[in-house]
């Protein structure tokens, strides 16, 4: 679905004036779901503190299309101000301002590290860095013979990229190709000699040199957004509401909790909690070490999941303790200051 959204917007960008024009006018068509519509509840967890509501958040099945870095929020998405190139912006996490854009992001995937945007491109493969601080790329590297980037991922100071054509490239963070592979299943890591994937509705642990399984789990429907993998734990949403979600230890494929939630947006790991959006309008947090539902805070009005304007997404930046809403009814972004992180 992200692959179509990005060839279309290229697709209408490129076409004469008068597209452009059409392009306008079903913007201007749609100035009820420009501004800022939902509102939270008063409440003790969070404050309000910014809302934007001119760019159009991308499309993202795989990867959500805003992520957290310290003292930021990087969004992927267009503007009018910007005739709809598609494009990165770094947001002040304080108060929503951007700092800086990248145009022409042409991108199917990207990740951010503690300084680093990694962001790779449709057509012939190839990954770009950007400094998070000022938008200013550091280094692109070409995917040799292989075909856009689909997912990229990071652990332990080197980059993970998955092609279309079933490539697995593993880079340093200078941009160097350390490895590269053929591969047919959906892999995210390779940690210490072990693959980690996804193969028909199971997540597995493979040994690289042999190819032998270390361990298999079921969890009898597709994930959606990439896995979450942090301090030795993989934390995974089920893909249809409701949902599963899983948080599994990395090395030995246990289980350690799984509940039943109402899920909308990807998850979002911060500290010991663990935040997502429900279909029914609630901004919710569960604990990371349980799964036990911590707080339950609503937005008004409902969100119109008929009115599909945009994508529901989370990020988090916990150098200032913030959480970043968008909204799949308007093309609003909030910001929220967590009171007691």
């Amino acid at each position: 679905m992200r692959y179509f959204f990005h060839f279309l917007t290229f697709a209408v960008i490129s076409l004469t004036t008068s597209s452009c024009g059409i392009l306008l006018d079903i913007y201007e068509s749609q100035q009820d779901y420009l501004s800022p519509q939902h509102v939270l509840e008063a409440n003790n967890k969070y404050e309000v503190a910014w809302n934007l509501s001119d760019i159009q958040v991308a499309d993202g099945f795989r990867t959500p299309a805003i992520v957290g870095s310290p003292g930021k929020i990087i969004v992927e998405g267009w503007r009018k101000e910007d005739n709809f190139s598609s494009a990165f912006f770094g947001l002040n996490s304080n108060n929503g301002e951007v700092l800086w854009k990248i145009i022409g992001s042409n991108g199917d995937s990207f990740i951010v590290n503690d300084n680093a945007l990694y962001r790779g491109t449709v057509g012939n493969a190839t990954l770009y860095a950007y400094h998070t601080e000022n938008g200013e790329l550091f280094w692109a590297t070409r995917l040799p013979l292989s075909h856009s980037t689909m997912e990229i991922y990071l652990a332990e100071n080197k980059i993970f990229v998955n092609t279309s054509d079933s490539k697995f490239f593993v880079l340093n963070e200078n941009g160097e190709i350390l490895d590269d592979f053929q591969i047919s299943s959906r892999t995210f890591l390779v940690l210490d000699g072990v693959l980690y994937m996804e193969d028909a509705y199971t997540l597995k642990a493979v040994e690289l040199s042999s190819k032998q399984d270390i361990w298999l789990l079921e969890i009898g429907k597709s994930n959606t957004h990439a896995p979450i993998f942090d301090n030795g734990e993989i934390f995974l949403r089920t893909r249809l509401t409701p949902a599963k979600i899983y948080s599994i230890d990395q090395y030995t494929g246990k289980v350690n909790w799984m509940i039943t939630q109402d899920v909308l947006s990807n998850l979002c790991v911060l500290g010991d909690k663990i935040y997502f959006t429900s279909p029914d309008g609630y901004l919710i947090s569960i604990n990371r070490y349980s799964g036990e539902e911590i707080s339950r805070v609503m937005f008004s009005p409902q969100f119109d999941l008929d009115k599909q304007i945009g994508e529901y997404f989370i990020a988090c930046d916990a150098i200032n303790n913030v959480i970043a809403v968008s909204f799949g009814d308007n093309t609003q972004i909030m910001g929220l200051k967590i009171i007691n992180p």
